[in-house]
């Protein structure tokens, strides 16, 4: 079973879907975001360079997507047309945070940042899938060596395409994977390449969801976000704000850390 079947299972069995609808939904530059009728919002990488929207028969729905019901938003996760599997995953966000705010002693959580609580030592080799900016100096300061491997391309000098992952991720001691491989189904292979990694984090909006299947697949830190303004995130996405938008405006970093056996 995938992650994202894992934990839309999860999702199904604690929250009456029947009872809620989608409010309003914003397929952002940055992320994609839906709002529900019980207030809660959730958001998604919109994976921009890897979309065509000339070939995603989503856009035929403009104007009536949030008739769709929840139920079908959430199978989205299934898809593999992009768009809709984005979609799937901002609305798995949403449906994932009252499950995670009513089981406090199940995810306890850091109100922190996942660079300032991850543990990387000065002998350490850490590959980053994903050029996670923010992270690119930590890492390099506390580690012996840094990989970063990204998809999108021009890629800068020295930063490896995504598909080293397979030389790279088994060689290294921390491992630290952007959430928006959650998105393009990617992670879950990611995941198996790092299984003899020390320490395993996934982080970014678009991994808010209940993250028992992240760690059951040997994930030690999962840094996401809660929202604290579903209305103001859904403005902010939809002019193109990013994660230092939503985090000023809208968000809060939190850090689940792998508790269960």
């Amino acid at each position: 079973m995938s992650i994202l079947r894992e934990a839309r299972g999860i999702v199904e069995a604690q929250v009456d879907l029947e009872s809620i609808t989608a409010e309003r939904i914003v397929l952002g530059m940055g992320y994609t975001g839906v709002k529900l009728s019980n207030g809660e919002a959730g958001v998604c990488h919109s994976l921009i360079s890897e979309t065509s929207p000339d070939c995603c028969d989503i856009l035929d729905d403009a104007g009536h997507l949030t008739d769709i019901p929840v139920t079908e938003l959430l199978a989205y996760t299934d898809s593999w047309n992009l768009f809709n599997r984005i979609l799937g995953v901002a609305t798995l966000n949403a449906l994932s945070q009252p499950v995670i705010r009513e089981n406090p002693d199940r995810y306890p959580l850091l109100r922190e940042n996942l660079i300032n609580v991850l543990d990387v030592n000065a002998g350490d080799t850490v590959s980053m899938v994903g050029m996670i900016k923010p992270f690119m100096e930590p890492l390099k300061r506390k580690s012996k060596r840094l990989y970063i491997l990204e998809r999108s391309s021009p890629r800068p000098d020295g930063v490896y395409p995504d598909t080293a992952c397979e030389e790279l991720l088994p060689e290294s001691d921390v491992v630290v994977i952007t959430g928006s491989a959650l998105a393009n189904g990617t992670l879950d292979r990611l995941l198996e390449l790092s299984c003899h990694a020390r320490k395993v984090a996934v982080v970014g909006p678009t991994v808010s969801i209940v993250p028992d299947p992240l760690f059951r697949r040997g994930v030690d830190y999962c840094g996401g976000v809660q929202v604290r303004d579903a209305e103001l995130l859904m403005t902010v996405l939809s002019e193109a704000g990013g994660t230092p938008q939503m985090k000023r405006e809208a968000v809060d970093l939190v850090t689940y850390i792998k508790t269960m056996d």
